[in-house]
């Protein structure tokens, strides 16, 4: 990974817009540069803005987000960081920025905006943090952690890995790496060691715990199995016969219970025939008047209608005077109102003219006058102003000067002018970084003197762990015990409990109980369907047999009207002709003259006065009408008869269909019956062997409850003692770690205890050294106050360096005093000049304004022109609306008044069209009143009946007979069974019901316990089979868990544990070791004296050999502060090399990490820098020593701006955003 460039915004002290491309010169000619400045001016800043852009978090900071940014340069809207670098994939942009609301410096801040581009397309391919993060974790294989530890080196973490502790070292390399997977397999190993090993225990106990039957024990079943069969076929013969016996009996009896019943049933019948019969008198009294029905209602329904026409002419005719009174008033409104619109007219016609021709231009004129007279008014108001505030501005700078003038004077006798505070402070910082490296020994002597604490402390907790842990092992010892004597209790209650059977058996038993109560209840519902199925067959036969013994009756009726209506129609046809022949006799007659011959009996006589030709066709009119509504009432009767016929033999039809679809359903019921030694119809039975069956199954659910509840608690117990057997080996395996790790900690103090001594003797070598140099230096301070004289030679300097700027300041202050003063003056002068020449053009206009103002009070006063219009033209337009309503009003009035004399003239014809119906009605109703008992229309309406109220008498009349009827034949039908079964062969045995139940019961409770003794044995075989075919693939299937148990245990001997450390600290001690070899490989370039190397207890602790005192072995805790950075170098380029797995790297930067280096170590160091850049890759280095200045030319020089607290770099770096976007 390279670092191609970098742009950053309003950063820290580093205010404004920056751009720095390491692939343009002079970065590209050199590879390695420095960032320099002075101390607090940004230097470090860049490096954050690096870490900004890539991961939106910086070494110091930590994440930066809209809750916690003290980066962004005080006093700005908002901070941006850009990075653009390359990797083996190609080259990518990453972007980070915030912003304030409303862009103002004072807004709350937003939200972060990150981007990360693919350079090559230009095209964003992450938007949001995380995915930013996982994308960029992915192309370059470095994390924030790493990244800071590999490729950029900040502040106080040069020498981390270094100085780290061995549990912080192994979570660095376990971190920089990437290592973690190999904990998370020690762990997994361990998991599924336990896992294969519980489940191991687990298949051992299921496999014990099955029992099978002896070969003895399964012969004697077999045995009694064929002779329970014996028996249960005996038992069913005898019951067969005496359930034939109670059946017949049984039968006999309800067929006797029917009779009585239906003679019960026609009694009431008949009662109530009795009751219903006024109401069907009623009923009779009501069918001539049901025939006028539709004459009658008609009749009702056009009176109404005659009335309601009536009240509807009547009103029409008051809405039409109405409106031909209003007509009239509308016409004269309209004319009225024409004329007061012709006088508006003129009047407002002599109003405008008078307006736009004289009062409008006037009022323009006065308008722009008195706009001038307003503008000059503001102008020499604003002149005043100034003016004002130019005298206060004169006074308050001549007071200001003469304050700077005095504070000069003071500030000049405060301080000395004549003191070096440069050099003054060049010493200073000489010795207080060495005061700082001495701080940083003693602060390591008072960690390893904490450390030793700890350690002494540790022996004390560990000791009294293993004590415990001891105590533990022996308590839980003592548990498993206890639940191994209640192990055995449970055993011994479930073998004498289920009689060596296990809980399957007791449950198959249910099952089989269970099955039987649930084929007895079901069997208990078909008997019920089949019982309903009979009686339906039954009740439909009565049925048919009632149809059939109508059918013969309504036959003989229907050929009896068939008969009459052909001997009527005959006498119709003879009584037409006749009537033909008396109409041509009567044209003849007409015809005839006196004494001349008839043509048909040739006499010369015709005495016409015989013949009343009127009367005797008014006669056989009537008679023929007679005749044709006979006719008429006999199809209706004869329609009617075949229709009750058709109906009677549609209605056999589907009686005899449903019982043969009932028959089949008995058929089916009885296929599927599965009680076999109980009868389809034996109710009794049923109920006796539910019965038994639900007491056998409630004392088996009893047992089998009692079973599974000891056998949940032998569970409860194995699972327990598995348990303690676990606790009791890793109480065991913690004892064991527990007694090395007390070891390792007691090698680990004897070895710190020696590195003390020897740095606390160096650490007060060093320290008489540096006072002995400040002494010489002719200043006065003691060994144990040198913190409290540096912090006092501190203020001294700091109050010098704030004395001589305080200096500067008021010098430049008073100069621009002075400067300011005489700009004021001369505004001074040019104010007044102008506030002369505007009095003059103010009055001016002034007296203009007045004369015009009179000049419109004479001609329109202080009306208002536009007003004026507006109320004219107001008028004018409210008169032609008027106009315009009582003209549309008119026309309304006269359309209004026509439609109602239209439909009044409609009204009227409907009336007469009605009286015309009604007479018609009226005529028809007399005519055939005549043919009932009715002597007006009045008795025919009282003796009609509600429709609804007709239909249910007639309705009840058909029920009636039809009940009747029904009964009778159910009546004979019963009489006809109950002598056919009284002719039985067993009606001479004088059978007994209560002795056959009895019987009957006796045996059939002997069947039942044979049944369930012969289903009890076949289940301890067939359970015996099934633990016999599970048995074998439980020892299948526990070879195969054992195999695999094997090989968990194996590995996990050589890799797990349950935190996972086995196998991690295998995997970072070979990172180590491979760290080591990088590490020595960088040393061996840097110097050729040091060389690491691991502990030989295969621990995280590294040693170092000096080559040239005889190849010693030290610690690294004994390094100088030259020897460390050394050596820190070797290790951050080893680990950048180790975590260049993914992308190499190609940058690097170093921050802070050479104050500390004498000269010859600091040339050691740049020299190897060299050697780097030689190799290929770009470093940035940031210090203030001078030597590393001189040694590398090109620079990054950071500035700090004098008295403002921010900085700058060189201009060639200023980065101009819109000069940016337009190339």
């Amino acid at each position: 990974m390279k670092i191609i460039s970098l742009r950053f915004a309003n950063l820290n002290s580093l205010k404004g817009e920056w751009k720095i491309d390491f692939n343009k010169a002079p970065f590209a000619e050199s590879g390695i540069f420095a960032i320099t400045g002075p101390t607090g001016a940004g230097k470090s800043t860049i490096l954050d803005a690096i870490c900004l852009a890539l991961y939106n978090s910086t070494p110091r900071l930590g994440a930066i987000t809209a809750s916690s940014n003290e980066i962004m340069t005080r006093g700005t809207s908002y901070c941006l960081a850009e990075v653009e670098f390359a990797v083996n994939q190609g080259a990518y942009r990453a972007f980070w920025s915030m912003r304030r609301a409303r862009n103002k410096p004072d807004g709350n801040l937003q939200p972060a905006e990150v981007e990360l581009v693919e350079v090559a397309s230009n095209k964003p391919i992450a938007t949001q943090i995380k995915k930013k993060d996982q994308l960029l974790e992915s192309l370059t294989g470095l994390n924030f952690a790493r990244f800071t530890k590999s490729m950029m080196l900040s502040q106080g973490q040069f020498a981390a890995f270094l100085q780290a502790k061995e549990a912080d070292r192994a979570e660095l390399l376990e971190e920089l790496t990437g290592t973690e997977i190999y904990g998370q397999i020690s762990q997994l190993v361990h998991q599924r060691f336990g896992e294969a090993r519980d489940a191991l225990n687990v298949l051992n106990a299921k496999t014990e715990s099955l029992e099978l039957l002896p070969e003895e024990r399964i012969t004697e079943i077999n045995q009694q199995i064929s002779e329970l069969k014996t028996q249960q076929t005996n038992l069913k013969s005898e019951l067969t016969s005496l359930q034939e016996k109670r059946d017949w009996h049984n039968q006999l009896i309800q067929n006797q219970q029917r009779i009585e019943k239906l003679q019960q049933q026609k009694a009431q019948l008949e009662n109530e025939l009795a009751e219903k019969q006024p109401e069907l008198t009623r009923l009779e009294t009501a069918l001539p008047a049901q025939k006028l029905a539709i004459d009658l209602d008609k009749l009702a329904s056009l009176n109404t209608v005659k009335q309601n026409q009536i009240a509807s002419i009547e009103s029409y005719q008051q809405q039409a005077n109405a409106r031909a009174n209003e007509q009239a008033k509308v016409v004269e409104l309209t004319h009225s109102l024409a004329t007061k619109l012709d006088t508006a007219k003129q009047a407002q016609k002599e109003l405008f003219d008078l307006i736009d021709n004289q009062v409008t231009p006037l009022d323009n004129q006065l308008s722009h006058s008195k706009s001038k007279l307003s503008e000059l008014n503001q102008q020499l108001e604003s002149l005043y102003i100034q003016e004002n505030e130019l005298i206060k501005a004169l006074q308050k700078n001549e007071i200001s000067i003469n304050k700077l003038d005095s504070e000069k004077q003071q500030l000049a006798a405060s301080f000395d002018q004549t003191i070096d505070i440069e050099q003054f402070e060049y010493q200073l910082s000489e010795w207080l970084d060495e005061h700082a490296k001495l701080q940083l020994n003693a602060q390591s002597l008072q960690q390893q003197q904490n450390q030793l604490t700890e350690l002494a402390e540790s022996k004390t907790v560990l000791n009294q762990a293993i004590g415990e842990q001891q105590t533990g092992i022996a308590k839980e010892q003592a548990k498993r015990k206890q639940h191994q004597l209640q192990i055995t209790q449970f055993q011994t209650q479930l073998s004498e409990l289920c009689d060596n059977s296990d809980i399957d058996v007791c449950e198959n038993t249910i099952n089989s109980l269970k099955q039987v109560l649930d084929k007895a209840n079901a069997a208990k519902q078909q008997q019920i369907q089949w019982q309903q199925v009979t009686n339906e067959i039954f009740v439909d036969k009565a049925q048919i047999q009632v149809l059939q013994k109508t059918q013969p009756e309504l036959e003989a009726e229907l050929a009896s009207q068939n008969a009459l209506l052909k001997a009527q129609q005959q006498s119709l046809d003879t009584s037409l002709r006749l009537q033909d022949a008396e109409a041509q006799l009567a044209l003849l007659r007409q015809d005839l003259e006196e004494d001349t011959p008839c043509p048909l009996c040739g006499s010369a006589q015709h005495n016409l006065s015989h013949f009343e030709v009127g009367h005797t066709s008014g006669t056989e009119n009537t008679h023929i009408a007679t005749l044709k509504q006979e006719i008429s009432d006999l199809q209706q009767n004869i329609i009617k008869l075949s229709a009750t016929l058709s109906s009677n033999a549609q209605q056999i039809d589907q009686f005899n269909t449903a019982i043969a679809n009932k028959t089949k359903q008995l058929d089916s019921i009885a296929t599927t019956w599965a009680i076999e030694h109980v009868a389809i119809s034996d109710e009794t039975a049923l109920l006796t062997l539910i019965a038994e069956t639900e007491q056998h199954l409630a004392t088996a659910l009893q047992n089998h409850e009692q079973v599974k509840a000891i056998n949940t608690q032998l569970t409860e117990a194995q699972h327990a003692e598995r348990e303690l057997n676990h606790q009791i080996q890793l109480l065991s395996e913690k004892l064991n770690s527990t007694t090395e790790q007390l070891q390792n900690v007691t090698d680990k103090e004897q070895k710190l205890l020696t590195t003390f001594n020897e740095q606390q003797k160096l650490y007060k070598s060093k320290l008489t050294e540096l006072v002995y140099t400040i002494s010489n230096n002719g200043y006065l301070c003691q060994e144990a106050d040198l913190a409290n004289w540096f912090n006092e030679q501190k203020q001294q300097l700091n109050t010098l360096k704030i004395q001589h700027k305080k200096y500067q300041q008021v010098q430049q202050q008073l100069a621009l005093a002075q400067q300011a003063r005489n700009h004021l003056t001369q505004q001074q002068m040019d104010i007044a000049k102008q506030l002369s020449e505007l009095k003059n053009q103010y009055e001016t206009t002034q007296q203009k304004v007045a004369e015009q103002a009179h000049t419109r009070q004479q001609l329109f006063g202080d009306k208002s022109t536009a007003t004026e219009k507006q109320i004219s033209q107001a008028h004018l337009e409210a008169l032609h609306t008027e106009v315009k309503t009582a003209e549309a009003n008119a026309q309304q009035l006269h359309a209004a008044l026509t439609k109602l004399n239209g439909q009044l003239s409609e009204k009227q014809d409907q009336l007469n069209d009605t009286n015309v119906q009604l007479n018609e009605v009226q005529t028809k109703l007399s005519q055939l009143l005549e043919q009932t008992p009715y002597a007006t229309i009045e008795e025919a309406q009282q003796a009609r009946l509600p429709v609804d109220e007709f239909d249910k008498l007639a309705e009840l009349k058909r029920q009636l007979d039809a009940a009747l009827t029904l009964n009778n034949e159910q009546i004979n039908t019963v009489s006809n069974e109950l002598k056919a079964q009284q002719a039985h062969e067993f009606n001479t045995l004088n059978l007994n019901s209560q002795q056959l139940q009895n019987a009957f019961d006796e045996l059939n409770e002997t069947l039942g316990q044979t049944n369930q003794q012969l289903g009890f044995l076949s289940n301890q075989i067939n359970e015996n089979t099934a633990r016999q075919d599970k048995l074998k693939d439980l020892k299948h299937e526990l070879d195969l868990l054992n195999r695999e148990y094997q090989d968990w245990h194996y590995l996990h001997g050589l890799i797990g544990s349950q935190k996972g450390d086995k196998f991690r600290k295998f995997a970072q001690g070979l990172t180590l070791d491979n760290l080591i070899y990088l590490a020595n490989r960088q040393l061996e370039k840097l110097t050729g004296r040091y060389l690491l190397k691991r502990k030989e207890d295969q621990s995280l602790e590294m040693q170092i050999i000096d080559l040239w005192q005889g190849e010693q072995v030290r610690d690294t805790n004994t390094l100088s502060g030259g020897e460390s950075f050394l050596v820190s170098l070797a290790l951050a380029l080893a680990l950048s090399d180790l975590v260049s797995h993914k992308v190499s790297i190609d940058s690097l930067f170093l921050d802070e990490g050479f104050g500390t280096l004498d000269k010859e170590t600091l040339d050691i160091a740049l020299d190897a820098l060299d050697n780097l850049h030689a190799s290929g890759k770009t470093i940035g280095v940031i210090s203030h020593i001078d030597a590393m200045k001189e040694r590398i030319p090109v620079q990054i020089k950071v500035r700090k701006k004098s008295g403002l607290g921010i900085s700058e770099l060189d201009r060639i770096y200023k980065f101009d955003t819109i000069a940016s976007e337009t190339s």
